[in-house]
């Protein structure tokens, strides 16, 4: 009861996968079954506990013409910060966490490029934190040049900001690129909140930060083929992933475009005999 009332806690303050929870089930009944091994306890309680199942959801996935659509109104009616919060979203496929914890100090505008070392998380009992990335998926992430010219504005006038404010800024020593109005870490349902109101506004399909990172995958899978050198080992380090199995159990099953050039290739070789 213990182990179960753990793993639901845990999962409800961290909102965190059921991959997370289930890895940390495997890490409790491995060290409870090393100490019955060793008899420091008479058996190992987490035998009885049923392991959590694995669960992948269905996501709201923008196609490219939709994701085209938004980032005209987003030039045209979001405030920068949002603007660019959002099409680092669709375009570098980050968790929030990863989002929000980016500062100045991982922008590498020579070679457009964005380091992912930390994820911010806020919990009740610990209020914001800076940890390390799901899975260690410490990496570096290609950008689109002209979207990392604007994240450059953004960080200068973020700079201006802070020095008007003076001692009214109520920044860390991270100057973070996706903070709030006065340097202090976003609250992680912010931008969601942002979002959804903006959807509505300008009558987008609705959606979460999460459904952009999703979109962002789905878009790369369906260039797998298309585009040399690209492959599902690339596209699962592109996205901070454990491992490839892990991209693919979670978004093969959204891969409309890629299934439909399969069927065309196997109706190919039907009639022709090649590819």
């Amino acid at each position: 009861i213990h182990i179960l009332n753990f793993l639901e806690e845990y999962q409800r303050e961290n909102d965190v996968s059921t991959s997370s929870i289930h890895a940390r089930y495997r890490i409790i009944r491995d060290i409870l079954g090393r100490a019955a091994e060793w008899k420091i306890i008479k058996e190992n309680p987490a035998e009885n506990v049923k392991r959590p199942k694995q669960k992948y959801n269905e996501y709201e996935i923008y196609t490219e013409e939709e994701i085209k659509e938004i980032f005209m109104l987003l030039d045209e009616h979001a405030p920068l910060r949002n603007r660019v919060m959002i099409k680092f979203a669709f375009t570098g496929g980050f968790r929030r966490g990863e989002l929000l914890a980016i500062d100045e100090t991982d922008l590498f505008f020579d070679t457009n490029e964005v380091r992912i070392d930390e994820s911010l998380q806020y919990t009740k009992k610990k209020g914001y934190r800076f940890k390390d990335p799901k899975s260690n998926s410490f990496r570096k992430v290609t950008m689109p040049p002209d979207i990392m010219q604007e994240a450059a504005i953004l960080l200068r006038e973020i700079k201006k900001n802070k020095l008007l404010l003076g001692e009214l800024w109520r920044g860390t020593d991270k100057l973070l690129l996706f903070g709030g109005d006065m340097g202090q870490p976003q609250y992680p349902t912010s931008p969601n909140t942002w979002w959804q109101r903006f959807t509505k506004r300008h009558n987008i399909k609705p959606g979460r930060l999460h459904d952009m990172r999703h979109s962002h995958a789905t878009m790369l899978i369906n260039q797998i083929g298309k585009v040399p050198g690209l492959n599902i080992k690339a596209i699962s380090q592109r996205l901070g992933h454990a491992n490839v199995q892990t991209t693919l159990n979670i978004y093969t099953h959204a891969n409309r475009e890629s299934d439909i050039l399969v069927a065309d290739a196997i109706n190919n070789i039907l009639k022709t005999g090649t590819f």
